[in-house]
């Protein structure tokens, strides 16, 4: 990766959002949402990033977590599954992420494995580096969840720490 990994594209309308996060993250954080959320994007932006955003799809596999995976658009990558990445390859990553945002229904979902906790995508963002994660434990429609995604974002541009942000922009 790159010291100066530009955000990979914004959320549909949201080009102040990308900003904004930008200027905060002093420009290194990935934004992946639509068709140039692609696998390869992720793989190249991700482990400089200062945050992460991933608006895409999941499959989670609760018998057995390896076989929990992101899916991306396909990218232009022979070498690898196009258009996926895989709960154990997220693993593996190096990343530097002070906030992955996981926009998808039920990233906080998972088995409860005693003496490991919840198997989800977030316990694999956990373990490549990632300090804070946000996500959701059930299904909400796209419309509440990009607007408490707004007021976070905006929330925390404004100086209040992520825990705050959260809790202020579900109370509104």
């Amino acid at each position: 990766g790159r010291a100066d990994a530009p955000f990979v594209t914004a959320l549909p309308g949201s080009v102040t959002t990308q900003q904004k996060l930008s200027k905060a993250f002093g420009g290194r954080g990935i934004f992946l949402s639509g068709p140039e959320a692609t696998d390869e994007a992720f793989r190249r932006w991700s482990g400089d990033a200062r945050i992460i955003h991933i608006d895409t799809h999941a499959f989670l596999n609760d018998q057995t977590p390896d076989y929990t995976w992101l899916y991306f658009q396909p990218g232009d990558n022979k070498n690898r599954a196009s258009g996926i990445i895989s709960a154990s390859e997220i693993q593996q990553l190096s990343l530097r992420a002070e906030l992955a945002v996981l926009g998808f229904c039920d990233s906080g979902n998972g088995k409860l494995h005693a003496g490991e906790g919840l198997a989800s995508l977030a316990r694999e963002f956990y373990m490549a580096g990632c300090s804070n994660i946000l996500l959701s434990s059930w299904e909400l429609p796209d419309e509440p969840a990009s607007y408490i995604l707004q007021r976070f974002y905006d929330y925390l541009f404004a100086g209040m720490g992520k825990a705050a942000a959260l809790r202020q922009a579900k109370l509104d």
